[in-house]
């Protein structure tokens, strides 16, 4: 039997409840109930999500030693073509009634020759925007990231060059270039967050990455636990290491940040749910 509590949040509640509270988003209310219903258990879905996550370009200009497409081929970005901005164009006006948000990825998405007129196209749609870059960039595409509805994520990983050096093999200038542009994103008002992937052995930098983003203002600082992918110089994120127990006391034994904090997934490779856990993705987005 099925208790008050349970029937309070099936997927059907949850859209009613939403619906109520937003009557404007109704027809993306109604999506997230087909996605509540759908995740995990059905193969084929009938809807269309209403992100797309497009990635406009695989070609990159780091080089970083934990990337899957670099462990799986060295040459990955060397022979790596763009997205036509045709092809982008038929995606927004085949689909655009459907959806709402368009993240736009890469490899490096600011490397697309065409950038500018693929955010005026989205722009011209209004359409959210979401977009992870590597942050390198962001000086020579300042123009066309403003005036956007944005949410903007720089996967930045280092707080120093040493650190950049190691985790993402760019160079010193590129380093310097991602301090001056997070320094024009606050100049024009764009809200930014960074984004840091953890293994065990970044975890003893969390103190440096904490009073960095002080001094960088971030809306949120990300931090994403990292996957090796074979990988056997990093060791992923899990329940009973002291490392990963010490890292959690720091970060929640204080709550005076000037920013808000995503924690990452700590993996529990023994349990239960680790073994039947599905990624969401395939259901809610494009």
């Amino acid at each position: 039997m099925k208790t008050i509590k349970s029937y309070l949040t099936t997927p059907l509640t949850k859209f009613l409840r939403d619906s109520v509270k937003d009557p404007r988003n109704v027809k993306f209310n109604r999506k997230r109930y087909l996605f509540n219903k759908a995740f995990g258990q059905k193969e084929f879905i009938s809807y269309i999500p209403s992100e797309f996550d497009i990635a406009i370009t695989f070609r990159c200009n780091l080089r970083c030693p934990a990337c899957q497409y670099l462990l799986k081929d060295k040459e990955a970005f060397d022979k790596a073509k763009d997205m036509s901005l045709e092809d982008f164009k038929w995606i927004l006006e085949t689909f655009q009634k459907d959806i709402k948000t368009v993240a736009i990825q890469g490899g490096e998405p600011l490397l697309h020759p065409e950038f500018s007129k693929i955010v005026r196209c989205i722009r011209d749609k209004k359409l959210n925007l979401r977009m992870s870059t590597n942050g390198t960039l962001i000086k020579e595409r300042i123009q066309d990231l403003k005036n956007l509805n944005i949410t903007m994520n720089i996967s930045l990983d280092g707080t120093d060059y040493q650190s950049f050096k190691k985790l993402r093999d760019g160079t010193e200038k590129q380093h310097q270039d991602i301090i001056e542009g997070m320094g024009l994103l606050r100049d024009f008002q764009i809200p930014f967050q960074i984004s840091f992937l953890l293994f065990e052995e970044t975890l003893p930098q969390i103190s440096r990455v904490l009073d960095f983003a002080r001094e960088v203002k971030p809306a949120l600082i990300r931090f994403r636990a990292g996957n090796p992918h074979g990988s056997s110089i990093w060791t992923p994120l899990t329940t009973e290491s002291s490392l990963v127990k010490n890292f959690l006391e720091e970060v929640l034994g204080r709550n005076d940040y000037p920013f808000s904090i995503k924690m990452p997934v700590i993996f529990d490779p023994g349990s239960e749910l680790f073994q039947r856990q599905n990624c969401f993705q395939l259901w809610d987005q494009a």
